[in-house]
C-alpha cells in the first residue's frame, strides 16, 4: 500500500499543474508468475513470465484527485479486470491502512512469514498494541481526529480472523496451487532444496508466501513508513514504545537513529 506522494511532488516541482496530477493506493500484491507449481497463472508461450496480482475480494484501488481525470481513469483499471474507485481523502486512507497493518506485516516478517508462528504467543497481541499506538499519530498526521478512534476496534482476534480470511478467501490464492503440504513434506522439500524459500512453498500452496515474496520486495518502502510512523509520534509526544520495539526485533528492518533512542528500543 503505498500512496505515491513523493513521484507527485517531483512532478510539481518540474512545473506540472497540480489539477492534472491523480494520486493513487496500491492495495494488491504483485509476483512474477508462475511460481513453480502454480496454475492460475500460466505463462504465454512466448513470454518467460507474467507479472500476476492479487487483491482482497471486494477491494479495489483507490485514486484521488480532479473528478474529470479520475473518471476514465476508474473505469479503464475496471474493465482491465481491476477495481478501482475515487476516493475524496487518500491521505487518510493511506495512513490509516498503514496504521493498522504495518505492526502486523513487522510481526509477520520477524517470523519467517509463518502464520503458524504469529498466532502462537502475544505476537497478535503486539500488533494489535502497535496499531493502538500508530492509529492516533495517522490520526494526527492526516489531521483527521476520526482515524484515532478505530483502535478501539482492533484486538489480536481482528487479526487472528484477518489471517483466516487471507487463507480462505484471498482471490489470488484461491485454486492457484496444489494441496497444503504436511509437515514432514515440507522439512523433505526443504533439506532437498533449502535455498528455495519463497518459491518452494508458495509451490506448496502457502497463501503466506504470496506476501512474503511482494512484501520483501517491497520491504525497505515499508520501513520508511515504519520509521515516519515512530518520528511522527515522538515528534508529537505520542506514545510509540510497541512498535519501535517490534521494528527493533525486525531482522530485515532497521530502526533509524532519528526516529528515537534505538539503543533504548533494542534492549
Amino acid at each position: 500500500m503505498l500512496c505515491c506522494d513523493t513521484a507527485r511532488q517531483l512532478y510539481l516541482d518540474a512545473g506540472v499543474p497540480s489539477d492534472r496530477l491523480v494520486l493513487g493506493l496500491i492495495d494488491m500484491i504483485a509476483w512474477q508468475a508462475p511460481i513453480p507449481g502454480e496454475r492460475k497463472h500460466p505463462v504465454a508461450p512466448s513470454d518467460t513470465e507474467n507479472t500476476a496480482i492479487g487483491y482482497l475480494p471486494g477491494s479495489g484501488q483507490k485514486f484521488a484527485g480532479d473528478r474529470g481525470l479520475l473518471a476514465p481513469l476508474t473505469d479503464a483499471f475496471t474493465k482491465g479486470g481491476l477495481p478501482a474507485r475515487a476516493v475524496d481523502d487518500l491521505t487518510a486512507v493511506k495512513l490509516g491502512n498503514m496504521a493498522f497493518f504495518i505492526g502486523f506485516l513487522c510481526v509477520l516478517q520477524t517470523n519467517g512469514w509463518s502464520f503458524d508462528q504469529v498466532r502462537r504467543g502475544s505476537h497478535l497481541s503486539e500488533a494489535s498494541s502497535a496499531a493502538w499506538e500508530l492509529l492516533p499519530i495517522a490520526a494526527a498526521m492526516a489531521q483527521r481526529p476520526w482515524i484515532g478512534y478505530l483502535r478501539f476496534g482492533v484486538y489480536a482476534l481482528v487479526y487472528r480472523l484477518m489471517l483466516f480470511a487471507m487463507v480462505h478467501f484471498f482471490a489470488f490464492d484461491m485454486g492457484t496451487c496444489g494441496p497444503t503440504p504436511t509437515k514432514k513434506q515440507l522439512s523433505a522439500e526443504m533439506e532437498a532444496e533449502p535455498d528455495a524459500g519463497v518459491r518452494r512453498s508458495c509451490a506448496a500452496g502457502r497463501t503466506e508466501r504470496y506476501l512474503q515474496y511482494h512484501f520483501t520486495k517491497v520491504s525497505k518502502q515499508m520501513e520508511l513508513y515504519a520509521n515516519t510512523f515512530i518520528r511522527e509520534g515522538r515528534k508529537r509526544g505520542l506514545p510509540t514504545t510497541t512498535f519501535a520495539q517490534l521494528v527493533a526485533r525486525n531482522p530485515h528492518w532497521q530502526l533509524a537513529d532519528d526516529a528515537g533512542d534505538a539503543n533504548d528500543e533494542r534492549k
